[in-house]
């Protein structure tokens, strides 16, 4: 497996290798997949949280991240390549 080339890290795409990598099954090639879809699955787990004070926050949902990840990991296995 090889690391990703600055070009490929300023396009946001992922290495070829890494991907078929990934979806056979190498925990290192899954957690770079992850790291990269990172921020965009932390965006989607945010939710308002209000206080009983009534004040309102947001916050990332962990139970909603980690069904992020799980359905991440699932679709890079079941890829057909």
């Amino acid at each position: 497996m090889t690391k990703m080339s600055n070009d490929s890290k300023e396009r946001g795409l992922l290495p070829f290798d890494v991907i078929v990598a990934a979806n056979a099954g190498d925990p290192e090639a899954m957690l770079i997949v992850l790291q990269h879809y990172e921020s965009f699955m932390m965006t989607q787990a945010r939710r308002r949280f209000v206080k009983p004070n009534g004040e309102s926050s947001y916050a990332v949902d962990q139970e909603i991240l980690d069904e992020l990840i799980i359905k991440c990991i699932e679709a890079v296995l079941s890829f057909q390549i």
